[in-house]
């Protein structure tokens, strides 16, 4: 029986198609030119050739299209593996329902076998599923870099998915660089640790920035939508970078001059940080709009502030060195609500695929 296995993966190989290889194998048995054994385990074969094309067509894939080609491979060598061992139970199992229901078409009873073998794998890799899943891993393991995991060069030629990609990492980036904001306005200090994880966005925006060039020099964007949605992800890029430099500069602000309407700018501008979590969730809207009050706000409080500590200094009521510090601090957090209040914009912006009046104006 094994030699039938083998001769229905070769037939599969051959004809690039197990539906096809089947069919003639369904044609044999009718005509009486097989037993049904024989054909079960052509049947058996032919499903187990059909992942040769999966395995093929994955190569130089991303890793999701070579985790579903493993799948697909070890889901059919399972199920064939089952269908063989217990050819004589689903034999006598099918011929029982047939029996009930009063048909003895040998072209029914190749065609139940062949569905009841995916339903016993089905029903099998069910409960296994965690482990199952545990198992692709382990054997197509991922990109050791998590937040660049997206950026695969293969997909670089097809305009859609490398955007898409783009947007992916673009927002692990900033979720990254989110956290190390919110760490800094909570407690007041850089961390070497958080300097660390500046670093490894740093490293991920330049990968992005190669990246979305080669997808720029292979392939022009093939409607309006993805041209917006291009313009915006730049854009994205462009104000993450100020945003990472302007939280690098942490050690020349002071917090602890600052009065309380500027402290509360501060604490709602660290809750922007901590909710931006929310990015595909339905809240992430308001999180924008308040990211964007935030931003109003605090520049027409630098605008404010930044005269009346000079001319409180001129009337020898601040120390001059200590007003340019609240001065320079006042425009360090003024930078951090604008470019994150942008990059939230703009993310949302990429999703959409739609930019705001200005922008297309400024582009035309």
């Amino acid at each position: 029986m094994l030699v039938f296995v083998f001769v229905g993966i070769v037939m599969t190989i051959i004809m690039q198609s197990s539906s096809a290889a089947i069919v003639i194998t369904l044609s044999a048995l009718t005509a009486q030119a097989l037993s049904f054994e024989q054909a079960a385990a052509l049947v058996i074969g032919q499903n187990v050739g059909t992942t040769v094309k999966a395995f093929i067509a994955s190569i130089g894939g991303a890793v999701p299209a070579k985790r579903t080609a493993m799948a697909h491979i070890l889901f059919n060598l399972f199920c064939g593996m089952i269908a063989f061992l217990c050819l004589p139970l689903m034999r006598l199992l099918i011929f029982w329902l047939l029996n009930l229901f009063q048909s003895q078409d040998l072209a029914i009873v190749l065609t139940v076998f062949n569905t009841l073998i995916y339903v016993v794998g089905v029903l099998v890799i069910l409960p296994l599923l965690p482990r199952f899943t545990q198992l692709l891993e382990r054997l197509v393991p991922g990109r050791s870099d998590t937040l660049t995991q997206f950026l695969d060069p293969s997909v670089a030629t097809i305009l859609q998915v490398a955007l898409e990609a783009v947007r992916r990492t673009l927002i692990e980036v900033t979720k990254v660089i989110a956290a190390v904001g919110a760490e800094l306005f909570m407690t007041k200090q850089m961390s070497t640790k958080m300097m660390g994880k500046l670093e490894e966005a740093s490293h991920a925006l330049a990968e992005v920035r190669t990246f979305l060039s080669q997808t720029n020099n292979k392939s022009l964007a093939a409607t309006n939508q993805d041209y917006e949605r291009q313009v915006s992800l730049i854009h994205v890029i462009d104000h993450l970078a100020r945003l990472l430099r302007a939280l690098e500069e942490s050690s020349s602000a002071s917090f602890c001059k600052l009065n309380k309407e500027i402290n509360n700018l501060v604490a709602r501008t660290e809750n922007v940080f901590k909710e931006f979590d929310r990015l595909s969730n339905e809240g992430f809207i308001e999180l924008v709009e308040q990211a964007e009050k935030n931003a109003h706000e605090m520049a027409e409080m630098r605008r404010k502030n930044r005269k009346v500590i000079i001319e409180t200094t001129v009337l020898s009521q601040t120390d001059i060195d200590d007003a340019i510090q609240i001065v320079h601090t006042i425009h360090w957090i003024d930078r951090i609500a604008y470019h994150l209040w942008r990059t939230m914009r703009h993310l949302k912006q990429s999703q959409e695929g739609i930019m705001e009046e200005e922008e297309i104006t400024s582009v035309i």
